[in-house]
């Protein structure tokens, strides 16, 4: 892996103040710069005042600029997270945000720019109904037919219960005019209790653990999607479960068939997210490997090592890949990845890892924003 590396470096390092940068996305600009949006949170907490900086890299993401501001929260709001940038078919630049005004009012807001991002159309709600939509960074796509999808999980305002299977449906707000205006897709899709697979692998002699797997109830959440080569949409999406799952749509994003296992890898409640490699037909997903550990441990839950996977069947059956991050000590999550000049760009958060008083290890998900930059060819290997 050390000869694919080019750069590596926390452009935000929270590993002491208790802080938290990240959930941005990378897109290249038409003047060959790099531009990063992220958060940057005035806590350590999913609801703390958070504001959205850029920075802009000139040497294929090695250095940055300065963190200038984008995007404040609004007054009386909790914050502005979690960005997608996508580069439009039409040259402009997309970018989508999670505006969060309480804990029962969560929605993306949508905006562009046509000067590469040094200014903004005004933000537009890209959502009506009311609740809690959980859309992550580098979520936005658009498919071949021009139409844009962000894919979501949603709560009813008053059931921001993120480990009851009712509670987090998921499905796709979808554009057909560039992101003029939105809608909601035709279905939202749960996991189904007879889809629900029994890990490999289970912590013995675990009476709740048992019970909970018995109730054959997970929960769908942090959906991603991707364009298929024969036109369809994979939508994948993390659990609590020891799995992935994915469904599929024939209808660019209004309906989807039922949720089934990703049975490679053994995974824990953490997010992944898949790209197409530029120039091949390959798939590439990010995600944390927990292969070997039972579930139902603490250790199960970690989100580490930051691995890869690749298919090359179109999502049809995945096999490991080299490590981004073989570094089991901490745990990684919320990637962008940006295909850029026969290099890669990856963002993740970087957390820390502690002792408790009793001697237990503690793991901090959220905490410092590391850039890594590798060679485009890693994922083609």
């Amino acid at each position: 892996m050390n000869g694919n590396v080019l750069h590596e470096m926390l452009i935000e390092d929270h590993r002491h103040d208790g802080l938290r940068s990240g959930e941005g996305c990378v897109v290249a600009a038409d003047d060959k710069a790099l531009l990063f949006i992220y958060g940057n949170f005035h806590g350590p907490a999913d609801h703390d005042h958070a504001t959205l900086v850029e920075r802009r890299s000139t040497d294929g993401g090695v250095t940055w600029s300065p963190a200038t501001t984008v995007l404040e929260t609004p007054r009386g709001g909790l914050n502005v997270m979690s960005v997608s940038l996508l580069r439009l078919a039409d040259g402009r630049i997309g970018a989508a945000y999670l505006d969060k005004r309480s804990t029962d009012d969560c929605r993306p807001r949508f905006m562009v720019s046509t000067d590469e991002g040094r200014t903004w159309s005004d933000p537009e709600l890209m959502v009506q109904r009311p609740g809690y939509y959980v859309v992550n960074n580098d979520r936005l796509v658009q498919l071949s037919s021009g139409r844009l999808l962000a894919p979501y999980a949603y709560y009813e305002p008053g059931r921001i219960v993120r480990r009851t299977p009712e509670g987090s449906p998921c499905g796709c707000l979808l554009s057909d005019d560039g992101g003029a205006s939105w809608r909601l897709g035709q279905q939202e899709q749960r996991i189904l209790p007879q889809n629900v697979l029994r890990p490999r692998q289970v912590r013995e002699g675990d009476a709740e653990t048992e019970k909970f797997l018995e109730a054959r109830t997970i929960v769908a959440q942090e959906p991603g999607v991707v364009e298929l080569l024969d036109g369809r949409v994979l939508m994948w999406v993390r659990t609590n479960g020891g799995y992935a799952y994915r469904c599929f749509s024939s209808d660019g994003g209004e309906t989807w068939t039922p949720f089934t296992a990703i049975t490679e890898f053994a995974m824990p409640c953490g997010p992944q997210s898949v790209w197409r490699l530029p120039g091949s037909e390959r798939l590439v997903m990010l995600y944390n490997d927990r292969e070997g550990v039972p579930f139902g441990t603490p250790e199960f839950m970690w989100r580490t090592p930051l691995s890869v996977a690749v298919s090359d069947d179109d999502a049809v059956t995945w096999q490991r890949h080299t490590p981004l991050e073989a570094d089991d000590s901490v745990n990684y999550c919320y990637y962008s990845l940006c295909f850029f000049d026969g290099r890669a760009i990856a963002t993740y958060y970087q957390g820390v890892s502690t002792r408790a008083d009793d001697g237990s290890e503690r793991r901090r998900n959220l905490h410092s924003l590391k850039v890594k930059v590798v060679e485009q060819g890693f994922f083609a290997g």
